[in-house]
């Protein structure tokens, strides 16, 4: 098993974790980033970026409708959905890029791929091949969607974060 020993282990290489990374390395720290999954933090890849997207394709067709207000004569109104859809994927794909292009960065010594766990209150263990011994550890994992058990019978009509940004178009109503 590998052995390292380190200032401060980040476990999580998303938009916090990178920067907590970074902060630590800038203050002189020794660091590690331990990193489990797909990488390109839940914000860039199904969180707050792709949400926002969404958010202002609405407001612009909210705007272009009530522009009247203003004097100005937009017409009809139409929203193509699968348009929106392209748009908030391609856009999204960019932010996870540029936060894997960060990870990259970290030199390859400095990352672990794998689960981290505390096998002690001291140490940290990733899978079966590294155990890390820091002295200080920044849990910043993201999160992943969990659905309440009322809503399991209708799960097949049930879009969590993991998926909604994969439908193809736009559904004509969303509760959220």
């Amino acid at each position: 098993m590998r052995e390292l020993t380190c200032d401060v282990a980040v476990i999580g290489a998303g938009t916090a974790g990178l920067a907590a990374y970074d902060a630590a390395t800038k203050a002189g720290a020794r660091a590690v980033v331990i990193e489990r999954g797909p990488g390109g933090t839940t914000c860039a890849r199904v969180g707050c970026m792709p949400s926002k997207l969404l958010i202002e394709a609405a407001r612009a067709a909210h705007d272009a409708r009530h522009a009247g207000v203003f004097g100005v004569e937009a017409g009809e109104v139409r929203v193509d959905g699968a348009a929106v859809m392209r748009r908030v994927r391609a856009l999204r794909d960019d932010f996870v890029a540029s936060v894997l292009d960060g990870l990259d960065r970290i030199p390859a010594e400095q990352r672990v791929a794998g689960t981290a766990r505390f096998s002690d209150p001291a140490t940290l263990v990733v899978d079966d091949h590294t155990r890390i011994v820091p002295g200080a550890v920044v849990i910043a994992t993201g999160s992943s969607p969990s659905l309440p058990e009322p809503l399991r019978p209708v799960a097949d009509r049930v879009l969590t974060t993991d998926t909604l940004f994969e439908i193809g178009t736009l559904p004509e109503s969303l509760a959220v």
